[in-house]
């Protein structure tokens, strides 16, 4: 027994028109994936601004450590027994090392 074969149903096509496919959809999604939204560019210049308001606290902090270690070093070295302090000199070196280290991370926090 055979059964008896369908024909397909069609609507006429106009000249130009393609029925929607898979391509369509892929072509609206890579249109909304080109470019951020709205959201994600507000974000972005949240962030921005936090990381500058950052670098230039950094900044201000690095310039007064800088002014206190030359403060404190004019203050120690002035003295004429400035050579039989080791603690006056031990602070300085590590007032030093934490002006080094502020400097280090302020060069991390900005742009090359």
């Amino acid at each position: 027994m055979q059964l008896p074969q369908q024909k397909e149903c069609r609507a006429p096509r106009r000249p130009g028109h393609r029925p929607p496919t898979a391509t369509a959809d892929a072509a609206k999604t890579a249109q909304t994936a080109k470019g951020p939204s709205e959201e994600e560019i507000a974000k972005k210049k949240a962030e921005i601004a936090t990381l500058k308001q950052e670098i230039t606290d950094m900044a201000k902090e690095v310039d007064v450590q800088q002014r206190a270690l030359v403060l404190a070093n004019e203050s120690f070295y002035s003295r004429p027994d400035f050579s039989k302090d080791p603690d006056g000199k031990a602070k300085l070196d590590a007032m030093q090392s934490d002006l080094a280290q502020k400097k280090d991370e302020l060069a991390q926090l900005k742009p090359s």
